[in-house]
């Protein structure tokens, strides 16, 4: 999962903004594809504990692997 962000993070980085909106364009280019750095956003922006921030990576990006037709592995 994490080679996937790097991988396709420049589709997926719009769509990303557009699931979690209180990540700004600085945090998505901190991020830059990095796992780490997306759940620790997520963990200070929405208030996640780690278990939960990596739940919604993880179904975020399934949901993007159903929407697009592109495998993003698990």
């Amino acid at each position: 999962m994490r080679d996937v962000l790097v991988s396709n993070w420049h589709e997926l980085r719009g769509w990303i903004k557009g699931r979690w909106s209180e990540l700004t364009d600085t945090d998505l280019d901190e991020i830059n594809g990095n796992h780490d750095i997306l759940v620790s956003k997520l963990q200070e922006k929405y208030g996640y504990n780690t278990q939960q921030a990596e739940q919604q990576v993880k179904q975020r990006l399934a949901e993007f692997e159903r929407e697009h037709r592109v495998p993003v592995g698990s």
